[in-house]
């Protein structure tokens, strides 16, 4: 990610979705602030699980990107900055292989009934999706599993359609990037034969 703002931007920005951000919490998480590229502008998003709060900022957008970063430290520092211009660039730490882990009960109730520890203003579907296609840019998903679907509290099955659903959008999500990226996977091959190239 790649990215000029405004300081004066940044730190309202960061005033408005402040307001969502946990002050005690056992899910540290709840007290980080998505920064996040949305076409030409810098999306900001805060949650404590009982409400949301999501702004977008104006900015020069050079690279698209995503990151969680503790709201009270990155808005005390940027309320110490001069009011000009800010420069962010994130540097994609030297990881090449991930396994996601997703867990039903992040998301919203309204969305997601069916779990048995429901979090009121937790995450809507096209949120969690925006992180997970950031995830595959940053690089090769190994493995993933969705815990915590309970059918039986589910009646209308909104929560299991949910879930497949997620699932399969974040399948094509790394089979589109394996396809852009050339990743292959090379099969047992006898001497002068070319590997096999396949997208598993």
């Amino acid at each position: 990610m790649k990215l000029s703002c405004l300081q004066e931007n940044l730190s309202r920005g960061l005033g408005i979705v402040g307001r969502a951000v946990a002050n005690r919490s056992t899910l540290p998480i709840t007290q980080n602030v998505l920064i996040s590229t949305d076409q030409s502008m810098l999306k900001l998003s805060a949650t404590n699980l009982e409400i949301a709060m999501t702004t977008w900022i104006g900015a020069m957008v050079e690279e698209e990107g995503s990151i969680t970063v503790p709201a009270r430290l990155l808005t005390e520092f940027v309320n110490s900055l001069p009011s000009e211009r800010i420069d962010i660039e994130l540097e994609h730490p030297k990881v090449e292989r991930y396994y996601v882990t997703i867990d039903i009960d992040g998301f919203d109730p309204s969305i997601a009934p069916g779990t048995g520890t429901p979090s009121h203003g937790g995450f809507l579907y096209y949120e969690v999706l925006e992180i997970l296609q950031g995830l595959v840019k940053m690089g090769d998903i190994v493995g993933v599993d969705l815990v915590e679907v309970a059918p039986d509290y589910d009646s209308g099955d909104i929560t299991t359609t949910l879930a497949a659903q997620l699932l399969m959008n974040f399948m094509g999500f790394i089979f589109e990037e394996r396809r852009k990226s050339g990743v292959t996977r090379r099969t047992e091959q006898t001497e002068g034969e070319e590997p096999e190239t396949a997208f598993p």
